[in-house]
This record gives C-alpha cells, structure tokens and sequence, in this order.
C-alpha cells in the first residue's frame, strides 16, 4: 500500500541534499529542512495521503496543492506520474518553491502566485487537490468554507479534495517548531474539529466525504522509541505504529486529521 509506494518513488530514505539559495529568509529553509519532531509529522502526512489517493493516480492527471510553501507536496506527487501545480499567497515562496524543484529536477511541476479561496484555474480541472500540513487553519474561517466551495468547481466530477490539518480536539497537540506563539494561537483559532469540516463540506457540494486521523501518537515518544535520526527504517516503524493504532482506536484524536472528499 502507502509503504510500497513510498519505497517506488524514493521518498523513504531519498537523502536530499541543501543546495544554495539566494533567497534569504529562514523560514522555508527551516520548513524544508525541519527539526525529528516536525519531520515526523510530514512523513506521516505524506504516507496517509498516498493511501488516501492511491487509486486516483493516474500518470498525467493534473494536481495542485493549495499552500504549497517550498513545494514538498508538488514535487511528491510529480514522482507519482503526476502533472503537479502548487499555489501560495507568497510570492517569496513561489519563487523559492521553483528554484528548488529546478535543482532537483523536477520538470513536471509549476508554481503559481494566488489565493486559496480565489483558485485561478477553470471548472472541473483538477483530479487531485491537496491543501496540506494545516495550512487551511492558516486561512479566516470565512475563508475557509470559501476555499471548500473553489474546491468544489476546479474538481474534476471523478476527482478528490484532500484537506490535512489540525485537530483541536487532540490534548497534545503540538505544532511546527517554525511558528512563533502568536502564529500558534492564530492557527488554535482557525482551527476547526473534524465534524465541522466534514459537516462544511457536505452543505457545499460534496457527496461523499470520508476521514482519516494520523499522527496519534504524543511527539515525545518518538525519542524514546530512539527515532531521533529517521532512517528509512524509522519512517517504517512509525508509520506502523500509527497505522496500528489507528486500526485499534478508530475514534482517537491525533495530532492532524484528513478529510478526503469527493463530488
């Protein structure tokens, strides 16, 4: 399943290597190349979408994802065969995100500067969309139901919206190291509970919307499991174990959830 494709596309243990950048403000650097407890987060992240899509990939469909920041996620899913496209409100992060995946010789994937809640792409364009590592809760809530419904037009009728964020129901959820307090209580607020986007999503157009709760376990128990360097094996064994405790507490808060919904 997500392990194997992991393993196809060279994600698990790929090594990627700095390169020089002349854009100079840490914070992408930092997202790129984060501290065991944010990268944990990110793995699990990109695991539990691969199993979430796995039969929506088809090679040359079109994807975007919302957010895009440094543009992990486009880059991920072009190795999957994918025409990938990222947007941020960021032009910095435009313009980082393509100087990255043109050292890393990732053709097949184009940034945009635009807004999430205004997407510039026509009806029924998309087949895969993703809006990743809490980035809806980054958005007002007005905005957000706003994003939902832009969603809505741009999928394509046979297509997927795949939605990964926070959940504040979860009593040790932690954040990126990245944010600084006031950024964190920013996103507290924006934050909405499962049901609630799910509920959002159902009133704007969407037929079938399912769920997927990941990262279940407290971050500081990935030191005393000794993952502190995540080796290919480390990636492993955490995503087993979030998968095992998934299986075991289906209704169990963790630290992000996704909501995968389809027209």
């Amino acid at each position: 399943g997500a392990v194997e494709r992991l393993r196809q596309i060279g994600y698990l243990g790929e090594g990627e290597s700095r390169i020089g950048v002349a854009y100079d403000k840490a914070a992408y650097i930092k997202y790129d190349y984060p501290p065991p407890d944010d990268e944990i987060k990110k793995h699990l992240e990109i695991a539990n979408l691969i199993a979430a899509i796995e039969g929506d990939i088809r090679p040359g469909r079109r994807s975007l994802d919302i957010g895009s920041a440094t543009g992990r996620n486009p880059r991920q899913l072009s190795a999957l065969g994918l025409e990938a496209f990222g947007i941020d409100i960021e032009e910095a992060a435009v313009q980082y995100a393509s100087a990255e995946s043109l050292a890393r010789k990732s053709a097949d994937v184009c940034f945009v500067v635009g807004d999430g809640a205004l997407l510039p792409f026509g009806d029924c364009t998309i087949g895969i969309l993703t809006c990743m590592m809490g980035t809806f809760a980054h958005l007002e809530r007005g905005a957000q139901r706003q994003m939902i419904k832009e969603a809505r037009r741009i999928v394509e009728p046979d297509g997927v919206l795949v939605i990964s964020t926070w959940d504040p129901e979860c009593p040790f959820l932690s954040f990126l190291s990245m944010y600084a307090e006031s950024e964190k209580e920013l996103i507290r607020q924006n934050s909405r509970s499962m049901r609630d986007i799910v509920g959002m999503a159902g009133e704007l157009g969407w037929g079938r919307v399912a769920t997927r709760r990941f990262d279940l376990i407290p971050t500081v128990f990935s030191y005393e499991l000794g993952l502190q360097r995540l080796s290919a094996e480390d990636l492993l064994r955490l995503i087993e174990i979030d998968i095992a405790v998934q299986a075991l507490y289906p209704d169990k808060p963790g630290q992000m959830y996704q909501i995968i919904a389809r027209p």
